[in-house]
């Protein structure tokens, strides 16, 4: 058994459910509504396995640049602890490396920097 209810235009519906003597009896209408579901097969239904391979594949992702972040920072932070502890030649260092990028080659020993 189906109910089927047919209004004259869309404004006519949205005008009948907005009216307060309606939605007094909403409820009861509502509740005079009969729902019966009925299985037509008998079957074992998967659930789609698409979506959590999709999140566990952006998990690992994440997962991964994560270790790798958190692995370089560690290894920032243990180059930057040996640069605060002996600034010469870490100047030394970053002066070589400024120079090979320039195109020169390195020099034998650091000139311009105090030595102590």
């Amino acid at each position: 058994m189906a109910n089927v209810m047919r209004y004259p235009s869309r404004r006519a519906f949205f005008e009948l459910i907005a009216a307060s003597d309606y939605l007094r009896i909403m409820p009861w209408k509502l509740a005079a509504l009969e729902a019966s579901l009925t299985p037509v097969a008998n079957e074992v239904t998967l659930p789609n396995l698409r979506l959590a391979l999709v999140w566990l594949f952006v998990m690992l992702f994440l997962a991964v640049g994560w270790w790798r972040v958190a692995r370089r920072a560690s290894s920032l932070t243990t180059w930057g602890a040996r640069a605060v502890a002996q600034p010469a030649s870490t100047l030394r260092y970053v002066g070589q490396v400024a120079q090979r990028l320039a195109g020169q080659s390195a020099p034998t020993a650091c000139t311009g920097y105090a030595h102590h």
